[in-house]
């Protein structure tokens, strides 16, 4: 990887955001030339101060990507451009915004992808999700379902706009040969991810709950099955997928331990050795029980393997949690 990535001139949206700043993090140590783009309403001073990470090789600069002259002059000079940057937010958000989401999404993803092609950049990274999924499918879902039925109406304008940033990805790819990753993500936690009724993290929202001695509020019964991936995990598995698979075919990155969200919130408990009770409340959002996500392509192309556990990486969040309470 360090051949492949040292000196290269690497772009970054989001970069302020959970995904983009571990990202970062990652690059510095390869010895890439990071410009980190953070929207016109982020704090560079802030984003600064929130990085646990000095370089030489690392500037923060204001872009507002839904313009796309900015994007023409942010991906100017660069190599190679990660495009974290995206509307989202928890099920609710999804739920009133849907047009405001997939007009946002859409258009960043249309801007940087032009933006990219005409001043020649190498590589690019589209982050996907495992909501283009419906609902309703196998145990062990393929890349292959993801175009093949309608989506939930409660979270479709986030989805679908995923869906539209696929195909035009694999249409730049094709005209103008623009290698791009794409890459499926699944739920994702870590260190410095966000807590709070907005974004609907469940890991962050757990923890914080616990460690400051409040109930543990779970939505249903509990028994929704879902996988986590550790944040250190994810970032492997997409540098990896970048150089090694850039055909602008979707890929699956997500963990293969499930757990039940009344197992995970018990196991929270336990590990921040609290006495915190888990209750539940009737909500009118309901998703999927049971989905199991198939990892086999990213394990064939890119030789993806999950390092961290699930408790491994929830006791190294935990520990960050209680140092920045």
């Amino acid at each position: 990887m360090k051949n492949f990535w040292k000196d290269k001139k690497v772009l970054i949206t989001g970069a302020s955001g959970f995904i983009g700043s571990h990202t970062i993090e990652r690059l510095l140590e390869e010895d890439a030339i990071i410009t980190a783009a953070v929207s016109p309403a982020t704090s560079i001073k802030k984003t600064k101060q929130s990085l646990p990470y000095k370089s030489k090789k690392l500037t923060i600069k204001k872009v507002d990507l839904l313009r796309f002259d900015q994007c023409l002059l942010i991906t100017k000079g660069q190599n190679i451009v990660l495009n974290f940057a995206a509307l989202d937010g928890g099920a609710y958000f999804k739920m009133q915004y849907p047009a405001k989401i997939f007009h946002a999404n859409s258009l960043i993803t249309l801007n940087m992808l032009e933006a990219s092609n005409r001043n020649n950049i190498q590589r690019f990274l589209l982050t996907s999700s495992i909501e283009v999924y419906p609902g309703n499918l196998p145990s062990r879902v393929t890349e292959k379902y993801g175009f093949r039925e309608n989506l939930d109406e409660k979270t479709e304008g986030y989805a679908w706009s995923k869906r539209l940033a696929e195909i035009a990805a694999k249409m730049y790819y094709k005209e103008h040969g623009l290698q791009t990753a794409i890459a499926r993500l699944g739920n994702v936690y870590g260190p410095r991810d966000v807590a709070g009724i907005e974004k609907n993290r469940v890991i962050p929202t757990f923890i914080n709950n616990s460690l400051q001695g409040k109930d543990i509020i779970i939505t249903g019964g509990g028994l929704q099955e879902r996988s986590f991936l550790y944040i250190s995990d994810l970032v492997e598995g997409l540098l990896s997928l970048i150089e090694k698979y850039a055909v602008a075919d979707p890929v699956n990155i997500a963990s293969q331990e499930y757990i039940t969200v009344k197992q995970l919130a018990q196991l929270v408990i336990a590990l921040t050795k609290k006495n915190n009770k888990v209750n539940f409340e009737k909500g009118d959002i309901i998703f999927f029980r049971k989905r199991r996500i198939s990892i086999n392509k990213a394990r064939k192309v890119i030789g993806f393997k999950e390092k961290y556990s699930l408790q491994a990486g929830l006791e190294k969040t935990i520990d960050y949690f209680k140092e920045n309470l």
